[in-house]
């Protein structure tokens, strides 16, 4: 992809102005932008409907693919987070009507590239594995827009024999879609990916663009606060802390333990945990991009 001209990022920042300056006046109501979606005002703490009690079995679905088989859990936005319909609401007014809240000429090249793409052909990409190195990956979380709404895919691994079926439909899915967002994922998500396709002898590819939140967020906000990471940015740029959350540690521990007792109530935790992540960095993204 390249990268946009001088004149170009010029008439972008213009339009860009005009509409901040004309949303504070004149502007109809379908181009202000919406109340701001932060649970804050409802609890400092954070989890999402459908994980509070764990299920007596999983939810999601079978996936066949050539080698076998996997659980796909598919569920809307809207259906586990209650701030998800003003979110998207915001989200496709900055990213599709171009309601950028800074100006673009201060950004970096990569955040430029972003903020062009059709967001219709884009994947939000978390994973969680066994390891840091030649280990199973066991769940990935996807997150796309659908229609009016947001959608939340999170494929699941319930035994290591199913981790070459979930990869074959992951490398499968990623084919329809031109780019990717992810937190530390040009590092660790997409090259572990990409290893365990090798391993498994699945065919995969690289997506178009790769867009790694981690590098903005440092970029931003090194020196700020104590750290980049994620969990930091949650709760100091979007206001708020995770409630009944495994620590990351943990996982590889609790999946192997669930492998060998099934029970849900321990994948249950680790869903959960993939799915506050993806639903973390989207926001905490489009609150850097918006000026909030």
């Amino acid at each position: 992809m390249a990268n946009l001209s001088k004149e170009s990022l010029k008439r972008l920042g213009e339009l860009n102005r005009s509409r901040l300056k004309s949303s504070s006046g004149t502007a109809s109501k379908s181009e202000v932008l919406p109340k701001p979606f932060s649970l804050r005002q409802e609890s400092a703490e954070v989890s999402l409907q459908g994980f509070i009690e764990p299920p007596d079995e999983l939810p999601g679905q079978e996936v066949e693919t050539e080698s076998g088989k996997f659980l796909l859990i598919r569920r809307h936005l809207a259906d586990i987070w209650r701030a998800a319909e003003r979110f998207v609401s915001h989200y496709r007014l900055v990213f599709e009507r171009g309601a950028i809240g800074v100006d673009l000429e201060t950004l970096h090249p990569d955040v430029r590239q972003f903020c062009e793409l059709d967001h219709k052909r884009l994947l939000y990409l978390d994973i969680e594995t066994c390891g840091l190195s030649a280990a199973p990956v066991f769940l990935v979380g996807l997150q796309y827009l659908k229609g009016d709404g947001m959608m939340l895919e999170q494929l699941l691994a319930r035994d290591y024999s199913e981790e070459k079926p979930l990869l074959e439909y992951f490398w499968g899915r990623m084919a329809d879609y031109d780019a990717v967002t992810t937190f530390n994922g040009k590092s660790f998500d997409i090259p572990f990916l990409r290893d365990r396709a090798v391993y498994h002898g699945v065919r995969h590819g690289e997506p178009v663009f790769h867009f790694d939140l981690l590098h903005e967020a440092r970029r931003r906000y090194k020196g700020e606060f104590p750290n980049c990471k994620l969990q930091t940015l949650e709760a100091r740029v979007c206001s708020r802390l995770r409630r009944g959350d495994i620590p990351s540690e943990l996982i590889p521990k609790a999946y192997h333990d669930f492998v060998r007792t099934k029970d849900p109530r321990i994948i249950q935790s680790i869903i959960h945990h993939n799915a506050l992540d993806i639903v973390t960095m989207s926001e905490v993204l489009l609150r850097l991009l918006s000026g909030l």
